[in-house]
């Protein structure tokens, strides 16, 4: 039986690996059971360090996902890359996936760069889905590349209104400047993209900034007696 099989074939943890990677990549959610009833290591992981989770998160697979959490999977396991299923789901555009992953304590497990690097990625590519995604799992809108450019730059200079908008509702700062000291309002008229003055007010209302940009200290205000 498939218990004999999980239970005392003597799989080492790759090898279980990747009967487990196999099953949640294909969806079998009754077979994934099946192994995990006989005992079989919910965390083993390939020679990438990736797990089941990994794989069901890359592909979608929401119910594998579901049934993985509730087996105590470690949703934060970094692969060799230093990827978690979250990082995964939010990558791949599988939203339901990604929104299990969160509520069952999942995190993207970025540093700033690396979130900076996948949030202007995405800004730029006019994926207004992914930084919704990321920045609703934790990422912070505000981080910056290695220009000092934030998400917001890149998506006022390619053109992008919904991104900028959206960004600006999640907090990030509309006055964030790059290492050249241009705001994301400068770039986009550099770029002839004309908006409305009202766009580049933080949503907190009179010009400040929402959120700190990561790196540098807020500015005192006169309310902070500054």
């Amino acid at each position: 039986s498939l218990i004999q099989i999980g239970g005392f074939l003597g799989y080492d943890e790759v090898e279980t690996a990747g009967e487990l990677c196999e099953l949640a990549r294909q969806g079998s959610v009754d077979l994934l059971g099946v192994m995990l009833t006989c005992g079989v290591q919910v965390n083993a992981a390939d020679y990438d360090k990736r797990t089941c989770l990994h794989l069901a998160a890359s592909e979608g697979n929401i119910h594998v996902v579901e049934l993985l959490v509730k087996s105590d999977a470690d949703v934060n396991f970094k692969d060799r890359w230093g990827g978690t299923p979250l990082h995964d789901a939010v990558r791949e555009r599988h939203r339901a996936v990604a929104t299990a992953l969160f509520r069952g304590g999942g995190q993207l497990g970025m540093n700033e760069m690396a979130t900076a690097l996948l949030l202007c990625q995405s800004a730029r590519m006019g994926r207004l889905e992914s930084v919704e995604d990321m920045v609703s799992h934790g990422a912070d809108p505000n981080a910056k590349d290695y220009d000092g450019r934030t998400p917001l730059h890149i998506a006022a200079a390619e053109g992008h209104k919904a991104i900028v908008q959206a960004l600006r509702e999640k907090g990030c700062r509309m006055d964030a400047k790059d290492r050249w000291g241009n705001t994301a309002q400068q770039e986009a008229e550099r770029a002839g993209h004309t908006w409305p003055e009202t766009l580049w007010v933080a949503s907190g209302g009179g010009g400040k900034a929402a959120l700190p940009v990561a790196g540098e200290a807020a500015t005192p205000t006169a309310e902070d007696g500054g």
